[in-house]
């Protein structure tokens, strides 16, 4: 299960489907865009995991055959990443995510911080560098988003 994060925009979704039907290599620019967008954020995330939070999490552990640990820090690092869905009923389109168990185990350390309270009990990496960056991130999907909306206004005129 990804840990993720997301800020709510209006009709991205919508937004990008029409870039794919109009021309899929928009969509692809789209992506990379926001890619582009929250490359500060990730690399900050990314260059913050230890190389091993807790001696214990050097070891093997494969609960069910499921292999959680040993913990590997480029592993790790490279399981944070944008994810974009426009899938129905899916509540977020854009998203960065941690999906990598043990990354998944270090930014969510116990039961007891999935409250209404998270951000504030679990202060590990993607929500502190969110935070950070919030005001970056917002102004780049604007500006992703107005190319976008600019490149679907066009094509349609021309249609």
């Amino acid at each position: 299960m990804p840990v993720g994060m997301s800020t709510n925009v209006e009709g991205v979704a919508e937004a990008i489907k029409m870039l794919k039907q109009i021309e899929p290599e928009y969509r692809k620019e789209f992506n990379k865009g926001m890619r582009a967008v929250v490359a500060p954020m990730l690399s900050e995330v990314k260059a913050g995991y230890p190389a091993l939070p807790a001696s214990g999490m050097a070891r093997p552990w494969n609960p069910k055959g499921y292999a959680i640990f040993p913990w590997d820090r480029a592993k790790v690092a490279r399981g944070v990443k944008l994810k974009t869905s426009t899938r129905r009923g899916k509540s977020s389109v854009l998203y960065v995510s941690q999906g990598e168990p043990a990354g998944v185990l270090f930014e969510v350390p116990s039961a007891r911080t999935l409250g209404p309270a998270f951000r504030a009990s679990s202060p590990r990496l993607l929500w502190p560098a969110y935070d950070r960056h919030s005001g970056q991130i917002a102004k780049g999907i604007e500006g992703v988003l107005g190319i976008a909306v600019d490149r679907i206004a066009r094509e349609m005129g021309h249609r």
